[in-house]
């Protein structure tokens, strides 16, 4: 049981501490660093201070956590937390295994009906896991959206949240096969530098930016594509053909269509770039005029129109070892605006006037692979019904109107979740 039961609380709970009916104790949080384990001090010495510092909390009756040991450990487990101080972080393998078991249980029922306290439990345990694994998070927003107002329910009105978690409530089968496959990927990865999780753009060793034209009816021309990367000046300049399945998608798209071949064509040749800086992980600059894709780039969230972009974004990354790091750029300065209008002359200008480093001039052509990712996410939005589930949306779960429950008139949040 929590000893403090006032900490962050809502309502009737946070009043009746704000107003003095509930004391709260009062206390001063310490974390010393001494117990862990460096390149050059012996262990020896860590645990003599260790025993120190003990010694001197107890004279002075200080509470001490009871889960640290003294001995002095390279990995240490923290809040469910697996640390390495070779810089991995990962999940306890008791959160594994608890997770896990929820996950997989939901996926092979996913053909039958689940109660909403189960499911939101399992989200709930996926998005823990996306917390340090940021790729695997575009598998599980599609669920998390579902339940979305559930979880809004859960958090405001208990009351009717306690009626409601029990019933059962049909989920398009795929919602769980994507929470599934995310989670595997996760598990499978294990652990995630801190170098993903705490590079800058100036850590960047490669920088590139792209862009995209929308059709143009009036010059009766499709759209146009344009990268270039910033460290060698290689650039390419084309269009989609006029039979391509993606013509006629939305620009946010189009241009997060092109982000992906230019991320694949900038980082071909990884090997190579990865010894010229000594990490095992890459750290790439994106640089885009698309808030849309960057936004959803940073936190790999997005709705199902561009979901399976960011699945095969996140496996590139995976597989090469890449961490992307995303800057905006204006329309009228992204110096790949130009060559997605094959106009190499605004193009010259702006690579010459680029204010952090002007682009090298290259005669040479970016190689893109346009039908092979065309394919690829053809058969993701296939796999995974990403088309269907944009067109019909499988947002607001309690719309469904599959619940017995009816919502109670004098609770304002119930009025706002349900019909």
């Amino acid at each position: 049981k929590n000893d403090c039961p006032w900490v962050h609380t809502r309502g009737l709970t946070a009043a009746m501490w704000r107003t003095g009916q509930h004391r709260m104790p009062c206390y001063t949080l310490h974390i010393d660093d001494l117990g862990v384990v460096g390149h050059e001090t012996p262990r020896d010495t860590i645990r003599m201070r260790d025993n120190v510092l003990r010694e001197g909390y107890n004279r002075g009756n200080i509470v001490k956590s009871t889960k640290t040991s003294s001995d002095p450990a390279s990995v240490l487990e923290l809040c469910g937390s697996k640390i390495d101080m070779r810089g991995f972080l990962g999940l306890s393998d008791e959160k594994w295994l608890k997770f896990g078991s929820e996950i997989v249980r939901a996926y092979e029922q996913r053909n039958v009906k689940q109660t909403l306290g189960s499911l939101l439990k399992v989200a709930g345990y996926a998005n823990y896991v996306a917390q340090h694994f940021p790729r695997t998070q575009i598998y599980i927003t599609a669920l998390s959206r579902f339940l979305g107002k559930v979880s809004t329910v859960a958090r405001d009105d208990k009351r009717l949240w306690r009626q409601l978690k029990k019933q059962f409530v049909t989920v398009p089968p795929v919602l769980l096969v994507m929470l599934h496959d995310g989670f595997q990927l996760a598990k499978a990865q294990q652990v995630v530098h801190v170098r993903e999780l705490l590079a800058t753009m100036v850590d960047a060793v490669v920088v590139f930016s792209s862009d995209a034209s929308g059709e143009s009816e009036k010059h009766d021309r499709p759209p146009g594509l344009g990268g270039v990367c910033h460290m060698t000046g290689r650039t390419f300049s084309t269009s989609l053909p006029r039979d391509h399945p993606f013509r006629y998608r939305h620009i946010n798209f189009i241009e997060a269509f092109t982000s992906l071949i230019t991320l694949d064509s900038v980082t071909w040749n990884v090997e190579a770039l990865r010894s010229s800086q000594g990490f095992p992980e890459l750290i790439i600059g994106v640089i885009t005029d698309n808030m849309v894709y960057l936004s959803s780039c940073k936190s790999f969230r997005s709705r199902p129109v561009m979901a399976a972009i960011l699945m095969l974004v996140g496996e590139l990354c995976k597989k090469r070892k890449l961490v992307l790091r995303f800057e905006y750029a204006n329309t009228d300065v992204i110096p790949a605006d130009p060559l997605s209008r094959d106009n190499w002359k605004d193009y010259k200008s702006r690579r010459a006037a680029w204010p952090s480093q002007a682009i090298p001039d290259s005669s040479e052509i970016l190689p893109v692979r346009i039908d092979y990712w065309t394919k690829r996410i053809l058969y993701l939005e296939k796999d995974y019904e990403l088309r269907l589930m944009h067109t019909h949306g499988t947002s607001d779960c309690l719309s469904w109107r599959r619940f017995s429950v009816r919502p109670r008139r004098s609770s304002s949040s119930a009025e706002t979740y349900h019909d």
